[in-house]
């Protein structure tokens, strides 16, 4: 087993059974778990059983210790997994406040709080004018007259 490290920090490693590890203090030196595999900041670093893990993005499956079978790619995507197992999180923070829980699929940002005004106008202008337009419209369709409008 070889190592890779920056300024202290692993950087690279395959740890234990078929393992790949790669990013700033990804993974760890402790874990029994096999066939897993992280990629980013801190990505699975205190799983101690857990196999057939994927975790691409900061902190995905941070606190993984035991689960297995999990798919995290995103920003903390499923960082709060402790035991929880064949579970897919795509998008920051999706399935974030998962711990235990098994056999969930969810897809999307999910944000803390509101994103400021700033973020959204940054959000939007990124977008192509008419893939925004036509979001806007889908959703509208989607309510299909649930939202009463008022005038106001």
């Amino acid at each position: 087993m070889g190592a890779i490290t920056q300024n202290g920090f692993n950087l690279l490693h395959t740890f234990g059974t078929n393992n790949f590890f790669a990013g700033s203090r990804e993974g760890n030196f402790t874990t029994t778990g096999s066939a897993n595999t992280a990629i980013g900041l801190v990505a699975l670093a205190n799983n101690t059983t857990g196999g057939f893990n994927t975790a691409t993005g900061q902190a995905a499956l941070l606190n993984n210790t035991t689960g297995g079978n999990n798919t995290a790619n995103g920003v903390s995507a499923l960082s709060s997994n402790t035991s929880g197992g064949l579970n897919a999180a795509g998008g920051a923070n999706a399935l974030v406040l998962n711990t235990t829980g098994s056999l969930n699929t969810a897809f999307g940002a999910c944000l803390r709080r509101a994103p400021a005004v700033n973020t959204l106008r940054s959000l939007f202008l990124a977008l192509e004018r008419d893939d925004l337009e036509a979001a806007f419209r889908r959703h509208a369709d989607a309510l299909n007259g649930t939202v009463q409008v008022t005038g106001k």
